[in-house]
């Protein structure tokens, strides 16, 4: 791909069981350092699946999608798939892992297009999972963003006070273990093991 502003876009959405609302997470990924047989590199992780770079063209992007999936009532499956990505074009598939439902959606975009939106989404529709985004990409400065831990802090914030459950486990890990936030926000996630610890 001739321009190095794209940026491989992973939507994905998570239906937990006996939950009403499906929580979605944002990950980008820069093509212009991809090459043939690299792991492609989502920052924010992208959690027990793999994806290669199979080709990288003018015109397109070849990826290669792996997935191990374990349940009790039918043990191991193996899933396998090809993502070819350009410019006019997205690839996305829905699967279910247990009792879970999950969905990916791959773009190509524009990185300052679109960050541009994530900011839109975290301030006007008040997106929780575009706040946590945010929060996580100034946090750790990915994604050519600058570290800026106040940034961090607000977004993250904002994320967990709208029930955001990964940005309320993330507040409790990096705040100070002596502030009184950290155990809060570690109870409000459910981890009252490191709750108890702090």
């Amino acid at each position: 791909m001739k321009n190095t502003d794209n940026y491989i876009f992973l939507l994905e959405t998570l239906k937990r069981e006996g939950k009403d609302k499906a929580w979605p997470t944002y990950h980008l990924c820069p093509i212009k350092t991809l090459k043939p047989t690299e792991i492609v590199n989502f920052d924010p992780g992208f959690y027990g699946e793999k994806v290669t770079c199979k080709a990288v063209t003018e015109t397109e992007v070849v990826l290669d999608y792996q997935n191990t999936v374990y349940s009790y009532s039918f043990g191991q499956r193996d899933e396998r798939h090809e993502i070819v990505l350009n410019q006019d074009n997205y690839w996305d598939y829905q699967f279910s892992m247990l009792s879970d439902t999950k969905y990916r959606k791959f773009y190509i975009v524009n990185y300052e297009d679109c960050m541009k939106k994530m900011h839109e989404a975290a301030e006007t529709d008040n997106d929780t999972a575009a706040q946590y985004f945010l929060g996580y990409c100034y946090y750790y400065g990915s994604n050519e963003m600058e570290k800026n831990k106040e940034e961090a802090l607000k977004w993250l914030r904002k994320a967990a006070e709208g029930g955001y459950t990964e940005a309320q486990r993330m507040l409790g890990h990096i705040l100070p273990y002596n502030d009184p936030e950290a155990c809060h926000w570690l109870l409000e996630c459910g981890d009252t093991k490191d709750a108890d610890e702090l």
